[in-house]
């Protein structure tokens, strides 16, 4: 699989949903955090950034808009063939 087929592996697409996800889940963590000590300012300044990552990053339902994936094709070695 080359580089440019991640955004259509299915497992390339869900870990990149899980770590979208848990973006979004540490900025609204934050926004919560904020509230509670009264920083309504913070608060929704946080609330913000979850909503556009939600917004752009994931889209309505459930689907990854961009394809990126931390995992790598093996790089060959001197001489070494790779598939055809």
């Amino acid at each position: 699989m080359t580089g440019h087929d991640y955004d259509r592996d299915p497992a390339a697409l869900a870990w990149a949903r899980r770590r979208v996800q848990a973006s979004i889940d540490k900025a609204k963590y934050q926004s919560e955090q904020a509230a509670a000590s009264g920083n309504a300012e913070q608060a929704a300044g946080w609330r913000r950034i979850a909503s556009h990552m939600q917004r752009s990053l994931i889209g309505g339902k459930g689907c990854i808009v961009a394809a990126f994936d931390e995992r790598l094709p093996t790089i060959l070695g001197p001489g070494e063939e790779g598939p055809r």
